[in-house]
């Protein structure tokens, strides 16, 4: 099994603080963001209709597959008996068939390899019980195996390049965090562990970049455009600022009024 037992718990309030991006200050005059206003849509739409298409989607976008005659029928008789389409997809969203396939993508994205059946196992029996995707990901980069696989110092910030941001890294920041690395090493007073690998992980897991990148991927997936940039902005802004955590931010785009609008509905027989 993967050996990722919990590192200094505390942190995570440092994690989901503001970001402060990556590598250089961002530069003044730089773009300000409105007030994140992530709406949802669902509240505002009206339900004449079972939401079959809506059922059929939301597993196709989350869990990659049809849905099966049984979770079709389950989950249009929840909508048509007013359940929110956002609790819909949150309910698909975090079922072990879902975190399973997120975890198998963690194996592959920062370990690359499959994932062991009972390291696979303990993961997706964690996030069901509420473990956030951003912690298990910082969980991943910072164990004993993706260390091993990447020594701390430049190749350890490479690799967060790679697997986080999916650039090559640019010589100011690879000088930089290589240096926040070295100096000064922060210890872990419960286990005596040097921390600064997870202080920097976690950097680059809230930074704007990163938001970025994951919200333009959402618009790709979910509703097959490129971002608008007033929508981009709010929802960024929703991560940058720690208001919101990916899988709500995912949530958001999946029971929209643009993703309803794009499924249309039948009627239940």
């Amino acid at each position: 099994m993967l050996a990722m037992l919990p590192r200094f718990r505390s942190l995570l309030a440092h994690l989901r603080a503001p970001s402060k991006g990556l590598a250089r200050p961002t530069a003044a005059g730089g773009p300000q963001y409105r007030q994140s206003r992530l709406e949802r849509c669902e509240e505002r739409v009206v339900l004449s209709a079972s939401g079959t298409d809506l059922v059929t989607a939301l597993f196709n976008d989350i869990l990659n597959r049809a849905p099966n005659q049984s979770g079709l029928d389950s989950f249009n008789n929840l909508l048509h008996h007013g359940t929110s389409p956002a609790t819909v997809a949150a309910s698909i969203w975090d079922s072990p068939e879902h975190r399973g396939i997120q975890v198998d993508n963690f194996y592959q994205t920062f370990l690359h390899r499959a994932a062991d059946p009972d390291g696979r196992q303990m993961w997706i029996d964690s996030m069901v019980g509420g473990l956030s995707e951003e912690t298990v990901m910082l969980d991943f980069v910072t164990s004993a195996e993706y260390i091993q696989n990447n020594s701390l110092g430049q190749p350890y910030v490479d690799a967060l390049y790679h697997d986080i941001l999916g650039r090559d890294s640019d010589i100011n920041g690879l000088i930089s965090w290589t240096n926040q690395l070295a100096i000064p090493p922060l210890i872990d007073p419960l286990g005596g562990h040097n921390l600064s690998d997870t202080v920097v992980a976690a950097a680059f897991m809230n930074s704007h970049e990163h938001h970025l990148r994951l919200v333009d991927s959402y618009y790709a997936n979910f509703l097959q455009r490129a971002a608008d940039t007033a929508g981009e902005a709010d929802s960024v802004q929703t991560l940058d600022q720690g208001q919101a955590n990916d899988e709500s931010v995912a949530i958001a785009f999946l029971s929209s009024g643009e993703y309803i609008a794009h499924h249309p509905r039948t009627p239940l027989s």
